[in-house]
């Protein structure tokens, strides 16, 4: 039975719905997330919402090659040899991630939504097998597409979360989403993506606090403890009440 924490509250716009203040915080996370940020997750999430494999995207450039620029020119693709064949690296083209959507006509609305695209081009030389011409193509290649991304906190049991995504893809027609975890288990990642939906570490959302070196206990940072420090934002920063508070037990540095 999962645990509900004492201050969770009701998010306006959700179904019956409990948060707790890291799923603000990683709410918060993704609306300001920089294009970069927004990358990495579609990247690194488990498995890759977006993966670049070269042999794919080869493969379909030559075929367009073969079927557009050989064959429905009267050219024999097969009197044509390939001689050269070149990925470039993806062109991401603005990212953007919609937080809070709501769903039409009804009370609830889903965490965020990424609108993501690339352009990716193939150049291709090709060569004549008698004559030796060759003809040189640039090949565009690219794929633009929605994610829905939703945030898993300890308060939300698997099964709930695992309906929950299944409708809103349903109701937004968004085949592939993201969830985004504060805890999970090994066994309760794996049934996820069975399930078709990758998986997101939130410790990888989270967001920078103010920060003062001089009285932050963080060991194995080299500006800990050090006055006058440019740091102003961190997500390391701790204080001695935040380590007694948590129960950690502070190391002495190593020289």
């Amino acid at each position: 039975m999962s645990k509900i924490q004492k201050n969770s509250t009701s998010y306006p716009g959700h179904e019956k719905r409990k948060t707790t203040p890291i799923h603000d915080q990683i709410q918060i996370a993704l609306a300001l997330a920089d294009q970069q940020s927004l990358i990495n997750l579609l990247l690194n999430s488990k498995p890759s919402i977006v993966s670049f494999n070269n042999r794919n995207v080869i493969d379909q450039a030559l075929n367009a090659v073969s079927q557009y620029e050989l064959h429905d020119r009267g050219k024999n693709p097969q009197e044509w040899t390939v001689t050269k064949v070149e990925v470039k690296e993806p062109f991401w083209k603005k990212i953007t991630c919609e937080a809070e959507v709501p769903i039409p006509k009804k009370n609830y609305a889903v965490d965020a939504i990424i609108h993501y695209g690339y352009d990716q081009k193939v150049e291709i030389e090709i060569r004549h097998n008698s004559s030796g011409e060759i003809l040189d193509y640039n090949w565009p290649m690219g794929r633009s597409a929605s994610i829905l991304v939703e945030i898993k906190t300890e308060i939300q049991s698997w099964a709930d979360t695992l309906r929950q995504i299944k409708r809103y893809q349903n109701e937004l027609k968004i085949p592939k989403s993201i969830l985004v975890c504060d805890t999970l288990t090994e066994l309760e990642a794996q049934g996820f993506i069975n399930q078709g939906i990758s998986i997101y570490p939130a410790i990888n959302l989270t967001l920078p606090i103010y920060a003062d070196c001089s009285i932050c206990v963080h060991v194995n940072c080299p500006m800990s403890g050090t006055q006058n420090s440019p740091v102003t934002m961190c997500i390391d920063f701790d204080t001695i009440d935040g380590w007694i508070s948590e129960n950690k037990q502070i190391e002495s540095k190593e020289f």
